[in-house]
């Protein structure tokens, strides 16, 4: 790795950003946002969660930026390591040393210079010419030969008691076998053929093949064990499913409000999608990142009693709540011994900001960017050094009333806006009892 990749630890930086590699700067910044909303430490509250999404923020947040500053060097270094690896992969690709490859092929002419010419003669010089395996630039190991046996030169041809006669003389002479001293084929060859035993007369019965009938038995009964395992497991999801109740009709729409969990001061905005008929709803947390599904269990005295089940256990907690139509066609939660209420939101979507509140409005160290540009949210609002999201969980022409907390967020609660004389009137009603009137700001420009 690079010294200057080591922040992406061996990723990739287009998987890890899960974009192509000719994307655009823009492409690049939206696929980063989409994966820190999904990763964002503060959505997970286990602490081994929090540190493997500490850890893979650190890597999107690496690879942002080399595919935004450093794209071409880095191009560049992914395709020096292809092509590394292409050199690489194919062992079988010629580049492998092979002793066979060199079978000597002059021992006869290399015989005359050798001080022994028996079984094994090596050569007598002993200078770093003649040894280039222990030359100065390092210790290197000489390709293996085979051991040769080197017979006398051609005018050298020993007589039977030792001596030697001229090559011209007449009379029997000892000459090397051919291919005496090559090196083994590399494949094996097939034994020389030989004529076959006559056929017996009798009729011969080929050996029994003994068949293990416990191997048999051991595959039935796993085949058996687990078509009962698949049968009972069938059978416990039809069971829940069928003792599920309905949603009633009443219950249809998408509801949305806010409360304060028990014991702390720590605001949530609740969101529930129903459809009557069905088995199961949506639920989402806006403020925390979670979203889940809506189990119905029994109906009641015109209560619907619901369970929560969330795709990432770590984030929101799994309770169980109370629903109930109210005399003004609200819908009441209860849960944990806390009564919120929820707004019923347009048949179109999300409460969405008036055109009247859009836009810039700071003063006294406040300030906020108010849009209508991402469903389900209105904006930011930037106090005390904290920038935290709004949500609308109500709007009316020129008035809104949103909510602002997350885990991150240290001032947590309700903030009612309207837009009177062109400046924004605020009233801010804290989780934790710090609550401010008719704070007043004009339009940032």
């Amino acid at each position: 790795m690079d010294k200057g990749f080591r922040d992406l630890e061996g990723h990739d930086a287009y998987e890890l950003l899960g974009v192509a590699g000719g994307c655009s700067d823009r492409a690049i910044n939206q696929a980063f946002r989409r994966q820190a909303r999904d990763w964002h430490p503060d959505k997970n509250q286990c602490p081994d969660a929090r540190a493997d999404a500490e850890r893979r923020m650190r890597l999107l947040n690496a690879a942002r930026d080399v595919l935004l500053n450093r794209r071409a060097e880095y191009d560049l270094y992914q395709r020096r390591g292809s092509a590394l690896e292409e050199l690489t992969d194919d062992p079988q690709d010629g580049t492998w040393y092979d002793p066979w490859d060199e079978a000597r092929t002059d021992v006869f002419s290399e015989a005359g210079s050798n001080e022994d010419t028996g079984a094994g003669a090596r050569p007598s010089g002993k200078g770093p010419a003649e040894r280039p395996w222990t030359e100065p630039g390092g210790d290197r190991v000489p390709p293996w030969v085979p051991p040769h046996h080197h017979p006398p030169v051609w005018g050298e041809v020993p007589r039977r008691h030792g001596s030697f006669r001229s090559p011209m003389e007449e009379g029997r002479r000892i000459r090397p076998t051919r291919n005496r001293y090559a090196p083994p084929p590399r494949s094996p060859q097939a034994p020389p053929w030989s004529r076959p035993f006559p056929a017996s007369p009798y009729l011969i019965r080929p050996p029994r093949r003994m068949v293990s009938r416990n191997g048999c038995l051991w595959a039935t009964a796993l085949s058996v064990t687990l078509f009962v395992c698949y049968l009972a497991v069938l059978l416990i999801a039809a069971a829940n499913y069928a003792f599920r109740a309905s949603i009633p009709v009443e219950f249809s729409g998408s509801w949305i409000g806010s409360g304060v969990y028990p014991g702390t001061s720590q605001l949530y905005t609740v969101r529930i999608s129903l459809q009557g008929g069905r088995r199961s709803g949506e639920v989402e947390y806006p403020l925390h990142f979670c979203r889940g599904t809506i189990i119905p269990r029994r109906l009641s005295n015109g209560g619907l009693s619901v369970g929560q089940r969330f795709a990432q256990p770590n984030s929101c907690a799994d309770r169980d709540m109370e629903l109930s139509i109210r005399d003004d066609g609200r819908l009441s939660l209860s849960r944990d011994g806390e009564v919120i209420t929820l707004n019923r939101e347009p048949a179109e979507g999300s409460f969405r900001l008036p055109e009247s509140l859009v836009g810039k409005w700071a003063a006294d160290g406040m300030d906020f960017i108010l849009d209508n540009k991402t469903t389900g949210l209105a904006g930011t609002v930037g106090w005390e050094a904290d920038r935290c999201i709004l949500v609308p969980i109500a709007a009316g022409d020129d008035s809104a009333i949103l909510t602002v907390g997350g885990n991150s967020c240290r001032r947590q609660g309700i903030w009612s806006l309207t837009v009177r004389d062109g400046r924004l009137v605020a009233d801010f009603k804290g989780a934790d009892g710090r609550n401010i009137d008719g704070w007043s700001a004009p339009r940032k420009r």
